[in-house]
């Protein structure tokens, strides 16, 4: 997320806007290790809150969100430029699967053909 807030050192909008672009794709390329197990939404707010912009996360395992948040808060946009405010996460399963999650076992299992070394830390 991005606060309106500047200071005289890391001013994104007194970058120019090549370098902008160049240091998005730099973080954007950061996040290809993910793709197909995190979907993306990138939510606007300019003028209604107190931050520009939100980055919604979604994927079937809470250890994917983890490992790409903090790869990619050490990258120059994020160190430089990020300011992180609060994360909310939950999980999303129907109603049927209740009994298993409450017994403790993984809801969803999309994990195990994905990556097999995330579904069975979420298994321990």
């Amino acid at each position: 997320m991005l606060l309106p807030e500047r200071d005289d050192t890391w001013n994104w909008y007194a970058l120019p806007f090549d370098e902008r672009c160049r240091l998005m794709a730099a973080h954007g390329a950061g996040a290809k290790a993910y793709h197909g197990l995190a979907t993306q939404v990138i939510s606007s707010s300019t003028g209604f809150d107190d931050w520009e912009w939100g980055v919604d996360l979604f994927s079937d395992d809470p250890l994917v969100l983890k490992r790409l948040i903090y790869e990619l808060r050490f990258d120059e946009v994020s160190s430089h430029y990020a300011q992180f405010g609060p994360f909310m996460t939950g999980l999303r399963f129907s109603p049927a699967q209740l009994p298993e999650f409450l017994a403790g076992r993984a809801v969803p299992r999309l994990l195990e053909a994905r990556e097999p070394e995330l579904a069975a830390a979420a298994a321990r």
